[in-house]
């Protein structure tokens, strides 16, 4: 084989990797103020088994005539795991999620878009997390001037698929005159083994009153609903 045949060969392997990068360019990452098409990903509670995530895409997409778009969905730390695909028409896709899977933040990162003329469109990165839920019930009795709250705190369970007592967590009890007024610390505690905390107070008059429960890493904090006693 001639050098001049070693040359036109190289230079043919040449030119068809540059069609190759034409014909399929890289996607363009912006924000979501700036790009053609945004994709919005609420944070997650894992309350459940099996959990929908829902992926929805901006008003800005159809403005630039989107005809398909994806998203690669990949974990902060343990890497890819699937993607958000949105074919022809569709503006909301889900992705399902079972408890076992890993918990924490999900980058969210563009793979492709094009309109309907086959032009590329660019993308947002955004990020969402992932957390087991909590819950935070609150009762209470009142006898003469006397309130006794009763706050019941609870997360979800990876291992058992069930809500447990949060026990030792700490809880914050709150409370107001009227309801517009602005709330007011009580009482901070924490949960006994059972998950309880519980707080007294007095007052001749009646009373907002409810308990709120901060989250950590990996559990979504509570606030529970509000009682007049």
């Amino acid at each position: 084989m001639t050098i001049k045949i070693v040359r036109k060969i190289a230079y043919l392997f040449m030119a068809m990797a540059l069609l190759d990068a034409w014909a399929v360019p890289a996607a363009s990452s912006a924000s979501a103020d700036t790009a053609q098409c945004s994709i919005a990903v609420p944070n997650v509670a894992i309350t459940k088994p099996y959990t929908l995530i829902k992926a929805t895409l901006g008003a800005n997409c159809a403005a630039w005539g989107e005809d398909w778009a994806d998203w690669g969905n990949r974990h902060s730390y343990y890497g890819p795991n699937g993607s958000f695909f949105f074919d022809v028409g569709k503006t909301t896709v889900y992705n399902g999620f079972y408890d076992w899977e890993h918990i924490g933040t999900y980058l969210v990162e563009p793979d492709s878009a094009y309109d309907v003329n086959s032009n590329t469109l660019t993308q947002n990165t955004t990020s969402y997390a992932v957390r087991q839920g909590s819950a935070l019930s609150l009762s209470g009795t009142r006898s003469g001037s006397a309130v006794t709250l009763r706050a019941y705190n609870s997360y979800w369970s990876l291992n058992g698929e069930a809500y447990w007592p949060w026990r030792g967590h700490g809880v914050s009890f709150q409370y107001k005159r009227c309801a517009t007024c602005v709330w007011s610390g009580l009482k901070n505690t924490s949960t006994a083994s059972n998950g309880v905390a519980t707080a007294i107070t007095y007052s001749a008059s009646s009373l907002y009153f409810r308990a709120f429960a901060g989250g950590t890493t990996t559990v979504w904090s509570a606030t529970s609903g509000t009682v007049l006693r």
